[in-house]
């Protein structure tokens, strides 16, 4: 994933296969708060951080779970990156974590940025949390919220609106409020 404004240049990608201790040192800054390192079942974001100034490279190391499609959003110098079930939160003027939580217990695949917060697309759950990461509401479907064809159209925020389907074809339309506005089968 790409993502910039105009003082950084960010670039997210995921590293296949798991890292190994003296790989870390090829990073300026490493976190992983959870010891994924420590078992081999984990998956690492290289995220590349330009500046005007200097170029510097963060590893976030996470699920195994975790999507480097809409996994981030960047708001001036804090960028907030979702890896699956963790959320991780950088400020990057002074290059420190500020923030790292878990969001729940079930694999989530994209974040996007809203008033006050963040819409969270999960497997089985669509979640808003406000700016302190705290769940504000949560909707689920009748299966999960990937369709039969790679996943494509099974999920968009658009405005003020929610559209999304799940596996059984339930197609449903919410507002940023989590109030189901429309319902229909296919």
């Amino acid at each position: 994933m790409k993502i910039s404004s105009p003082s950084y240049q960010i670039s997210i990608d995921k590293i296949q296969g798991p890292l190994l201790c003296e790989e870390l040192k090829s990073f300026d800054y490493v976190f992983d708060l959870e010891d994924h390192i420590a078992d081999e079942f984990h998956l690492a974001f290289s995220v590349k951080i330009e500046t005007k100034k200097q170029t510097f490279t963060v590893v976030l190391i996470g699920s195994f779970y975790a999507s480097d499609g809409q996994c981030a959003v960047l708001e001036e110098s804090i960028l907030t990156v979702l890896m699956d079930d963790e959320i991780f939160v950088l400020d990057l003027e002074s290059i420190s974590l500020v923030r790292h939580t878990a969001i729940g217990d079930e694999s989530y695949f994209a974040i996007y940025p809203i008033e006050n917060g963040y819409i969270i697309h999960g497997e089985q759950t669509i979640l808003r949390v406000n700016r302190n990461l705290e769940q504000v509401w949560r909707f689920g479907g009748s299966d999960i919220f990937v369709t039969q064809n790679d996943g494509k159209g099974s999920f968009a925020v658009t405005d003020d609106r929610i559209y999304l389907e799940d596996w059984n074809g339930y197609k449903f339309i919410l507002d940023l409020d989590g109030k189901l506005l429309q319902e229909t089968h296919s």
